[in-house]
């Protein structure tokens, strides 16, 4: 909806899903257990509540609410990332194929110094940014992928092939509202509302597989994932319309 090139996308996939259930086709299923790493969101922004955990004054030197404020890139956590996926490759172009894919992981938001960048902060502070300690947040993230699939037979029990489409990415993260400890400023923080978000958003999904033949219905794969999204929040403490890029590699067996 908000990204036109992944509904295009995931049109073309079912597409090919139907142009498939007109003839035979080679059905698979499978399973995966990984480990996800490099998980970050960067170029985030958001509307920045200096009265928080009150609401904003209109008066601009006295805790307003700073649209638009730069955030810094922030660290996710490493996680394990479990997966099944359904799929077939086409009896008259076997060497292509469509799949869709499920799969949960958890990045959680870890503890971290932020800095949030604004004009807006000289007046308040003296400077125009203000790095704060935000506290751990967990983050549950189910990713639905439909991917088409090339493949290589060239070779005897060894099959290469690589993957990509279009994803939806659903978010939940829920966590302490504390916020606003900035120690350089010698300010210990405020209690606020709890967080408990979720949020939907389109991205895409990459893959490269190398898989080998156990036997003649089973085989074993060593995979590499690459994910990007843009996500958004209404509310992570004292910033509200969060938004930012996602992204994160996975290595699965």
């Amino acid at each position: 909806m908000r990204n036109s090139s992944s509904l295009f996308a995931a049109m073309l996939f079912f597409a090919l899903i139907g142009v498939a259930s007109q003839s035979s086709a080679e059905p698979y299923v499978g399973a995966s257990i990984g480990f996800g790493f490099g998980q970050k969101v960067t170029g985030a922004k958001g509307d920045e509540n200096t009265n928080y955990p009150d609401p904003p004054t209109t008066d601009p030197t006295d805790a307003p609410l700073l649209k638009n404020s730069k955030i810094s890139d922030l660290k996710l956590a490493n996680t394990a990332i479990v997966s099944v996926k359904a799929g077939y490759f086409f009896s008259q172009i076997p060497f292509l194929g469509v799949e869709s894919e499920l799969s949960y992981l958890r990045p959680d938001f870890k503890r971290q110094d932020v800095t949030l960048s604004h004009p807006g902060f000289d007046p308040l502070i003296g400077m125009t940014s203000m790095t704060e300690d935000q506290l751990a947040v967990r983050t549950d993230l189910f990713v639905l992928a439909f991917n088409a699939i090339y493949r290589y037979q060239g070779l005897k029990d060894i099959t290469p092939y690589v993957g990509g489409g279009p994803a939806l990415f659903v978010w939940r993260i829920h966590g302490t509202g504390f916020s606003g400890i900035v120690p350089s400023l010698d300010m210990p923080g405020t209690p606020g509302r709890r967080i408990y978000e979720t949020s939907l958003d389109f991205g895409f999904d990459l893959k490269a597989v190398v898989e080998y033949s156990l036997s003649k219905e089973w085989a074993l794969g060593l995979e590499y994932r690459f994910q990007w999204s843009r996500v958004n929040f209404d509310n992570f403490r004292s910033i509200s319309n969060a938004s930012g890029n996602y992204q994160g590699h996975a290595v699965s067996l």
